[in-house]
């Protein structure tokens, strides 16, 4: 949590309320507004994207300049959601799973081939997973989206010493080293209660 909590300490408090209320949607509403939530990853996809190749020379010794060629793939990134929304839907599911492992191995000190290399696996198996299921793995993949959503914003609340929550937060992830990756669990698979049971209950009454 405490590595979580520098990387997002950029951000106030307004936009753990925005990471939650968001984090609720996906975790609660995926599987119902799928598609908008598709474009919504495109778009934020899209922002990394232009950001990192603001930043950095991604490619270096080509003729490539890295931000016009960052501006065109974030350009192209929400129009094939739109127009491909099932491929769409895997690609989110690999999105998904990396960064969930990402958060998972967090406590861990990993070398960076390690870290890429188990990313890699997690984003293949909930692809595949996503691949086999259907909407099953709609509301799987659309809990762990909302599940580490709240887990960020709970990250935000924490680099924040302005509000009652923070240095709560902050005392008790510093006592417990794995917060980051227990919480994910916890925050998600709640979600992904909820939402299959709504589904199943919408199944049921369409039936």
């Amino acid at each position: 949590m405490q590595t979580l909590t520098s990387q997002l300490s950029m951000f106030d408090s307004g936009a753990a309320v925005l990471f939650i209320i968001v984090g609720l949607v996906y975790g609660l509403l995926g599987w119902r507004v799928v598609r908008a939530l598709v474009m919504l990853d495109a778009l934020a996809l899209a922002a990394v994207c232009v950001y990192w190749t603001s930043k950095i020379e991604v490619f270096p010794q080509t003729a490539i300049p890295a931000l016009p060629a960052g501006i065109l793939i974030a350009a192209a990134l929400p129009v094939l959601a739109w127009f491909m929304p099932e491929k769409a839907k895997i690609a989110m599911a690999g999105f998904a799973g990396f960064v969930s492992v990402q958060l998972l191995i967090m406590g861990f000190d990993l070398p960076l081939v390690a870290v890429l290399v188990l990313g890699i696996v997690g984003a293949a198996l909930v692809m595949a997973m996503a691949l086999s299921t259907g909407r099953q793995a709609t509301v799987i993949v659309t809990g762990m989206h909302g599940g580490w959503l709240c887990v960020a914003a709970l990250a935000i609340l924490a680099a924040n010493n302005g509000n009652v929550i923070g240095p709560m937060l902050k005392s008790f992830a510093a006592s417990f080293s794995l917060i980051t990756p227990i919480a994910v669990i916890v925050f998600s698979a709640i979600l992904i209660f909820l939402q299959w049971s709504d589904m199943q209950g919408h199944t049921s009454e369409s039936e």
